[in-house]
């Protein structure tokens, strides 16, 4: 069961990724980028929607701080929603992200997916 990220009133067309066997298939056969502030493992998809997971460990902080990196991943995916079309997406935030905000973060990650092969220019 995937339910829909709740980001902006606006049609978002990114579901959450929720499903056990979907997350362990991504992280299976996936590809991974590592970077500084996080690690992205991505798959393609038959749907074309794009479908996110952002795991967050205990030892990145407390709720706060978790909950937090979460809103600012989840704005970010906003930003670059058209180039995670089609795409199965987990990312794991690390420690050096704490302090970054959602325009560094997106930067980030636009250039991360731009050497993962996935641009805006289609």
């Amino acid at each position: 069961m995937q339910r829909d990220v709740n980001v902006s009133a606006s049609n978002f067309p990114v579901k959450r990724l929720v499903r056990r066997d979907l997350v362990s298939d991504v992280r299976r056969r996936g590809r991974k980028i590592v970077r500084d502030c996080f690690v992205v493992t991505y798959l393609k998809n038959d749907c074309g929607m794009a479908n996110i997971a952002i795991h967050v460990r205990k030892k990145f902080g407390n709720a706060v701080a978790r909950n937090r990196v979460k809103r600012v991943f989840r704005a970010s995916f906003y930003n670059l929603r058209e180039v995670i079309q089609g795409q199965n997406l987990i990312l794991t935030p690390r420690r050096a992200a704490k302090g970054l905000g959602s325009i560094e973060i997106s930067l980030l990650l636009e250039k991360c997916l731009a050497d993962a092969g996935m641009s805006r220019k289609k």
